[in-house]
């Protein structure tokens, strides 16, 4: 915009940001000459961004009236209202901004900001192309990015921010939105490398600390996120985003009452906040809060309907509701959260409707082992109504089907795709649920058993325990990211079994997998020959080994983990031990005290206080099982 001579001092001052001494002048110019349009506009584009947004629209709006088509004076007005969340004004502004000029390429970029704002991204694609078709600015470059991230296209993404870094190499926002398009691309070190970078070049820059910790927190580095999560709300008091974040980090450090007091400050601040009310559902959720959570999840779900992550931890709440119908329908959801909790496949026949006609059904795999094994026990359903499951499951687990369903047909994921070819429908194995029990009374006809031990392997696996009781023990849950913390509290002190052993008399069979070397190291030193490992035997990659220990042993005593699954699976008697809250929907009891799921998996009716207190009703049931194949 031009400055007419009268106003060439004032007009500096603003340009050079010293609004004080713009707003002053331009005010005498306006009182020696009122329906000087630009002079109003300027003044009323200073004090809008001085503070006074409602004073400066009411002269953005006379200098308009003054001279109603110019496009400069619209892209400002624009501009102001879109600061004040009235993006449908300003959108409208925009319009006429672009239609008066259409080579104002300002314009054109600011209307891409709004539409993107409104949601609508393809017109917003649209408008960020006339931009660029009309000038290479970095500010073009980088809405050009960020409307790349909302479309998920982090290629073009990245592409679009490395111009603008090519061009600007300290422009902070890019390289921070460049880190962000390298997380959601699943390059994470290089993301954390664009956040460190954002926050060398500017470190009081929230976006960049807040991102920044979000990257440590993915890395393991709670604390250090923890800590930068603080530093930004210092910096940008108010910013529910870090709030949230610092929320998420406490949650998966274990520190629920913490984490759900910070989602409760973001709530206060945005009410409306989704993530904050979403993740302060699953807090209440995992601390066994059932009515709060289903409140929680039900405000955000009034807020967005289609929202997959608060119907997804619904879901939850109306499993261990035994509200089986609406649970399982919810569970649906759990393909569209952002991470996807399981991946959507796409085969060349029709996904499952109704079982009604169906002869042969494609059932694929998804999410781990344990949900694999525990939908599992519901395709005998399935051949009981004339239907032939063709069933995609671990290479690990193949042969344990063959023998437990022989009339099932079971391939690797490397054998699916022309086995599934020749069926009639196809379904995700956690979706059979949905069909089968969509009521308590459905769980009736849950089987004993679905796989079938190695009757050689037993035989060995009884000679290398050898004579006498033998009670096979898992005490540790191993997860990773934003579960390790459950994981945790799922998990038992190896210490607390030396009274199973006191009072069985039973060796304690360890079939647990993973790196537990220093915990059975003070075991043995504390309890000498009490714990028993076998010799070459790897209970995470050999699974038929462990379905043979489990058998050969009769009896599993654990906390909850992959190896209770396997041992319902093979009917092997079960002690399920868990302390104040059952971890999931399947190991809330039944009438008789077990897992609706699996008729041999013991679970508490109510959970114990301490883990002594856990291994003491033990004590007070039945001792050990016999060692005989279920």
């Amino acid at each position: 915009m031009n400055a007419s001579r009268p106003d060439a001092s004032a007009f500096a001052h603003f340009r050079s940001g010293r609004l004080g001494d713009a707003e002053r002048e331009y005010r005498a110019l306006v009182a020696r000459d009122p329906n000087n349009a630009a002079w109003v506009h300027l003044l009323g584009f200073i004090v809008a961004n001085s503070g006074r947004r409602d004073e400066g629209l009411a002269l953005l709006d006379r200098s308009v009236a003054l001279e109603p088509g110019n496009p400069g004076f619209l892209d400002n007005r624009g501009q102001i209202l879109m600061q004040a969340g009235r993006d449908e004004a300003a959108h409208a502004d925009f319009t006429a901004a672009v239609a008066a000029a259409p080579t104002l390429a300002p314009a054109w970029l600011h209307l891409s900001q709004v539409l993107r704002r409104l949601g609508r991204n393809p017109e917003a694609r649209a408008a960020i192309a006339k931009a660029v078709a009309l000038g290479e600015a970095p500010a073009v470059r980088y809405h050009e990015g960020l409307l790349a991230l909302d479309a998920r296209d982090f290629a073009a993404a990245e592409r679009s921010f490395r111009r603008v870094l090519k061009d600007d190499p300290r422009h902070v926002p890019a390289v921070v939105n460049l880190g962000v398009a390298m997380r959601e691309a699943g390059r994470m070190e290089e993301s954390l490398a664009c956040f460190q970078r954002a926050a060398a070049i500017d470190p009081n820059n929230a976006e960049a600390l807040n991102n920044l910790g979000l990257a440590l927190h993915h890395d393991g580095q709670s604390k250090d996120a923890i800590r930068l999560f603080k530093r930004v709300l210092q910096l940008k008091p108010g910013f529910t985003q870090a709030l949230v974040n610092w929320g998420n980090a406490l949650r998966d450090g274990g520190d629920l009452a913490g984490a759900a007091a910070r989602f409760d400050e973001a709530l206060a601040i945005e009410p409306s906040g989704l993530e904050a009310l979403n993740n302060s559902a699953s807090v209440a959720l995992e601390s066994g809060r059932l009515d709060e959570a289903a409140r929680r999840y039900e405000r955000a779900m009034a807020l967005a309907p289609a929202y997959p992550e608060a119907r997804a931890g619904m879901a939850q709440v109306r499993l261990r509701e035994r509200r089986f119908g609406e649970g399982w329908d919810l569970y649906e959801s759990r393909f569209d959260t952002n991470p996807p909790q399981a991946t959507r496949r796409v085969l060349p026949v029709s996904p499952l409707e109704s079982l009604d006609g169906v002869r042969r059904l494609a059932v694929w795999m998804e999410q781990g082992i344990g949900d694999q094994v525990l939908f599992s026990t519901l395709l005998p359903d399935l051949i009981a109504r004339g239907i032939e499951p063709v069933v995609e499951v671990d290479p690990r687990l193949v042969e344990l089907y063959r023998r437990g369903l022989p009339k099932a047909t079971f391939v690797t994921p490397s054998e699916s795709a022309e086995a599934f070819a020749r069926c009639d429908a196809h379904v995700a194995i956690g979706s059979l649920a949905r069909f089968l029990r969509r009521d308590a009374n459905d769980f009736a006809s849950q089987p004993r058993a679905v796989l079938a031990a190695d009757p050689a392997r037993v035989a060995q696996m009884r000679q290398a325990i050898g004579d006498g009781p033998a009670i096979a023990i898992a005490w540790r849950s191993i997860q990773k990211g934003h579960r390790k913390a459950l994981a945790e509290r799922k998990s038992i002190p190896l210490e607390a079994f030396a009274r199973l052993a006191r009072d069985t008399g039973a060796r304690l069979v360890d079939v647990q997998y993973g790196e537990t070397a220093a915990e059975r190291a003070a075991f043995e030193e504390q309890h000498p020959g009490v714990l028993l490992r076998i010799p070459g035997f790897d209970s995470f990659n050999d699974l038929e080994g462990l379905a043979a220990a489990l058998v050969a042993c009769g009896r599993l005593v654990a906390g909850s983990n992959v190896t209770v699954h396997l041992a319902g699976a093979l009917g092997v008697r079960t002690d399920l031990l868990y302390m104040d809250w059952p971890p999931f929907s399947y190991w809330v009891a039944d009438a008789g005290g077990h897992s609706p799921w699996y008729p041999s998996v013991r679970v508490p009716a109510v959970p114990p206080r301490s883990w002594d207190e856990a291994f003491s009703n033990l004590s007070s049931m039945s001792s050990v099982a016999s060692r005989d194949i279920p």
